[in-house]
């Protein structure tokens, strides 16, 4: 059985920057107690390590004692969130990812200048409830499929389009084609970051060559799960990897070539754990 890493995999820019707050954050705080809103990314090992060293996440800002030390996730979040932490005179550290911060400064313009807003994304992701949570309640058109542009209202005027960072490009490309379709004075602004581009292109690559692929991520990645979708969309069987243990289930005896790429937010040492657990076999 060979085995094929992608050209392209795990740790992002935005990832590492974001990590690296944290730490500095651990170093700042007098009392090494800090807290994080939401998951500072989305990966089980990375959170349960963070956990060991008296990081404490929360959900809500009511959750955080007046005056702690607490970082904002990669994902981002609301005004009303930033609000609280000021109000709670919080020490706010802010691991926005840059590329999410863009998308942020795109819908608050268009909003100042009542531009009809439409954003791509899942709902419940936290990077979606952040970015619309830019402007106020009800302001942005959230699309998640293709069913939900022909439930958007017409509109004349110009219509600005964001898309969550961690979307599978075919999905966007085919909701982008539909909106375009719809309105005639559209402007796309911020879209799918460089890292799930490369990430996804490589995975493309990947499924030419593989039978079966294994993507090392959690559950909770949304980038690491549309990694496993577009193997599958090219007829390519694939799994998503938490850790070794869910691999060794695997029946590896009817694959000829097993291919391994990673999520944005899965750390290197867990790919080479993976890899060499796979090279073993």
């Amino acid at each position: 059985m060979r085995v094929k890493i992608a050209d392209c995999l795990g740790i992002c820019n935005g990832v590492r920057r974001a990590l690296d707050i944290v730490e500095q954050a651990l170093d700042a705080c007098e009392n090494n107690i800090l807290y994080v809103y939401n998951e500072i990314v989305h990966n089980t090992f990375v959170i349960n390590e963070l956990k060991k060293r008296n990081v404490i996440f929360v959900h809500s800002v009511d959750e955080i004692p007046d005056g702690a030390s607490v970082v904002f996730s990669a994902h981002g979040v609301s005004r009303d969130v930033e609000a609280a932490a000021k109000e709670k005179n919080l020490r706010v550290f802010d691991a926005t990812c840059l590329l999410v911060k863009k998308n942020h400064r795109a819908v608050e313009q268009a909003f100042a200048e009542n531009k009809r807003i439409i954003f791509i994304g899942k709902r419940t992701h936290t990077e979606c409830v952040g970015t619309i949570g830019r402007v106020a309640d009800g302001y942005c058109y959230i699309v998640e499929n293709e069913k939900d542009v022909d439930l958007l209202p017409d509109f004349d005027d110009e219509v600005i389009v964001v898309t969550q960072t961690t979307l599978a490009m075919c999905d966007v490309e085919n909701i982008s084609s539909l909106l375009d379709r719809k309105y005639k004075n559209i402007k796309h602004l911020g879209g799918i970051c460089f890292a799930t581009y490369d990430r996804q292109n490589a995975i493309i690559k990947l499924a030419k060559e593989c039978d079966l692929i294994l993507v090392a991520g959690s559950a909770a990645s949304s980038n690491s799960c549309r990694l496993v979708q577009i193997a599958e969309k090219c007829g390519i069987n694939a799994q998503l990897i938490d850790s070794v243990d869910d691999v060794k289930n695997i029946d590896f005896s009817s694959y000829q070539c097993v291919g391994i790429t990673a999520g944005a937010s899965t750390p290197q040492e867990k790919i080479d754990e993976l890899i060499t657990f796979v090279q073993g076999i």
